[in-house]
């Protein structure tokens, strides 16, 4: 019950639906069904979650999809999340039977996100486009990667310092001058590790893995495996190459 005696009582009383598991082994332990019951609610399998969780997934879709182009058979999830201030949904276009779990965001300044067929997005991971993310087909990107194609601030204090309150104030401006970005184009069957890095301006080629945690700052040739910081050729995976599907 998380403690003994009156403590742990004060803390049901206080939080009553974050511990109704507790009250109810506490009290109904001996019996199964109600055990059963308590433990589906604490892991929103119960009936009301359930309901809202479906109620809050078609609610977002219809969201999403006023915000961009999403193919047939394609998912945004509860936890993925596309954000385009300026409105326009050809800026964010998704292919047909993709899952996204992440953070698509293009500021009002400028940007582009085109993802191909059959590709993954994990959670926490953020694609932000001031210039234009590719991803081919059959990508698959792991969470919380970060591509970014841009530097999102000025390197100029002063300017850095005007657009940061300009956000604060009304969110992101139209125009933001002086920030730096450069294109990102991921090929065809490649593999993004978990908590990748992706910096502007860099081609990774079709069949190519990014290992976890790895920096990439150059472009990354086809059918090889990359690692480190900055992330260089480890292994050449061209005996693997397959033809397109």
């Amino acid at each position: 019950m998380g403690g003994n005696g009156v403590g742990g009582l004060k803390r049901i009383a206080k939080y009553p639906f974050m511990y109704m598991y507790e009250f109810m082994r506490y009290f109904y332990g001996h019996n199964p069904i109600l055990l059963k019951m308590a433990k589906a609610w604490r892991n929103r399998e119960a009936l009301p979650w359930v309901l809202m969780d479906r109620l809050k997934q078609v609610m977002m879709n219809r969201r999403h999809r006023r915000l961009a182009m999403i193919g047939e058979a394609s998912t945004v999830m509860n936890d993925g999340w596309i954000e385009n201030p300026e409105g326009t949904a050809c800026r964010v276009r998704i292919g047909a039977r993709c899952l996204i779990r992440g953070h698509l965001f293009v500021p009002p300044h400028g940007g582009r996100i085109v993802m191909g067929d059959d590709g993954f997005v994990g959670p926490e991971t953020r694609i932000w486009s001031a210039a234009c993310v590719t991803i081919g087909h059959n990508v698959l990107i792991s969470h919380q990667v970060n591509i970014m194609d841009n530097d999102s601030h000025s390197q100029d204090p002063v300017i850095r310092h005007l657009h940061f309150a300009a956000i604060r104030t009304g969110g992101h401006p139209v125009d933001a001058p002086d920030i730096a970005a450069a294109p990102i184009s991921i090929g065809d069957h490649a593999w993004i590790g978990y908590g990748a890095s992706i910096l502007k301006g860099v081609t990774i080629g079709e069949g190519a893995i990014v290992a976890a945690r790895s920096v990439v700052t150059r472009d990354v040739p086809p059918w090889t495996v990359v690692a480190g910081f900055p992330a260089q050729v480890v292994k050449d995976i061209s005996a693997l190459r397959y033809p397109a599907v």
